[in-house]
Order: C-alpha cells, then structure tokens, then sequence
C-alpha cells in the first residue's frame, strides 16, 4: 500500500514576531478533533466533555481551553489548550495523539525579540535560487530582497522528511542524479526483476515508479525535465553540491508521464495520477 501526499500549495512560513505574542512560560497546546461539528456544551472550563481528553486535561492540570474557528470555512474543531510552565511538552502531545477522536496535535511556538531560527545551505547553486532566498542582489529588475518565499526560516523548522512520498509527474529522472541518491521511492511489495506483478496493482516490476510513455518499469529521464523538477522538490540540501530542494529528505515516486520532447498525453497523466494514489 502507498501512501503519497501531492504538494500543491505553497510552502507559508509565518514571520512569529509579528503573528504571535509572548506567552510567557505556559505551555500551548494546539490539536484538531476529527469531527468537524464539535460543540461544547456546558462543561467546566478546561474541559470538552470526552473523557480521553479530559483525563489528559487533568493529569496535566490544564489552565484553560479555549475552542477556536480557523480558515474561510470557520473550522471549530481545533482547540487551544494551556498548561503550567515546566510540563514536558512531548508527553502531553503524545497523549493526545493517542486519542483516537485527535486528528493531530502540536506545541503552539512563538517568539516576542524578533529571533528567527533559519538554515543557509552551502550548496554552490543555491545563492541562485531566487525563489527560495531573495536577497535582491541578481540582475534582473526589480530584483526586490526578501521577495521569496522565507526558505531558510521554514528549514530553520524542518528540512523534511523521510516519511513523505512526493510524486512526481513529468519526463522521468535521471535515476543515479547525486541530488538524489536514496531518495527514490521503492515498491516494497514488489520483488525486482522476478517479472511477476506481486502487489496485484497491474504493473509488472515496478519497483521505483512506472514509464507510461513506453509502458515499462524503466523511468529515466530523456528530457531532463522530469530530473530537473525531482531537484526543485527534493535535492538533498546542505550537501556542498548542486542546488537545496524545498524537502530534504522525502522520497520521491517517478512516474514517467511525458515523452522526451515534453510532450504527453492526458490519458498518461492521469494514469500516472491514479498509479500514485493507489
């Protein structure tokens, strides 16, 4: 079974002097039920009314509680919890993620002196990548610092992770690119080379992706497109080589969907689509 998740929005990182204000030394606690339409309905303060919660509620010695909307659509089920200064804050997150009615919870972070945690990688390349780091020094007009998309504060956060599957849509990959090594995604469920289709999903051998241009197990990029998009989303940062990728350590699933000149059809698209989320 693969799990894959498409990033198709933007990566926002919020300047946290600006949004969020000092909340002295409490602990603040963020999760989101999965039922949507939660309402509280005369309980004590602090309190939601299911007892799992609840019960973490009171081994911590919750300060207060407060149920807030968020997003066009007003969603109510995410709440904002407090707690005494000094309580572990992994503990706590952890027995709400045991909760089977949390969808996910987190610490609420912030910073009041305009401190900023951030990571600048030392690949050769990167201080061409305008889009990630703007510092309005390259030579095209207007060339306006800080027009980006704040990449060293969010790595500052988090470089990515291992547990991601991006797929990537497009020309194939160049599969040995040093970027990328270790970063593709393999078929567990499928034994390499036995020509048998031992996860039943319809194609034989597809042990790193599929070529639905050619209709084989074989993805390499003869284009450079597709190589080049795997590199955007996921080259391994930090590394003293190429370029810095927005996800460090992800693995990427290739799926060969366009022809060497680029060009594809809508059918080969979408059954790359339907291969990635299956």
């Amino acid at each position: 079974m693969k799990t894959t998740f498409f990033l198709l929005a933007l990566l926002l990182v919020f300047n946290f002097s600006t949004f969020s204000q000092n909340t002295g030394t409490q602990l603040r606690i963020i999760f989101k039920l999965k039922d949507d339409g939660f309402k509280m309905i005369n309980t004590p303060t602090g309190f939601t009314g299911i007892p799992q919660i609840d019960y973490i509620s009171s081994k911590y010695h919750i300060l207060s509680l407060q149920q807030i909307a968020l997003g066009r659509k007003s969603c109510k089920s995410v709440f904002l919890a407090e707690f005494p200064s000094g309580i572990n804050p992994d503990q706590v997150i952890a027995n709400y993620q045991g909760v089977n009615d949390i969808e996910y919870a987190e610490q609420d972070l912030g910073t009041s002196d305009g401190s900023q945690l951030s990571i600048t990688p030392d690949d050769p390349y990167y201080i061409k990548q305008w889009a990630l780091n703007n510092d309005g020094s390259f030579n095209l007009e207007p060339a306006i610092a800080g027009a980006d998309i704040d990449m060293e504060r969010a790595w500052g956060i988090n470089q990515g992770d291992s547990n991601i599957i991006i797929a990537v849509l497009s020309t194939g990959n160049k599969m040995d690119h040093p970027e990328l090594a270790g970063r593709i995604w393999t078929n567990t469920d499928e034994i390499p080379g036995n020509g048998i289709d031992d996860d039943g999903n319809g194609y034989v051998d597809d042990v790193n992706g599929w070529d639905f241009v050619n209709n084989d197990n074989n993805p390499t990029d003869d284009n450079s497109a597709g190589t080049c998009l795997a590199g955007i989303i996921g080259a391994k940062g930090n590394n003293h080589l190429g370029d810095a990728g927005i996800n460090w350590h992800a693995n990427l699933m290739i799926i060969k969907a366009l022809s060497s000149t680029g060009s594809g059809l809508w059918l080969d698209a979408a059954n790359g689509t339907y291969y990635a989320v299956d």
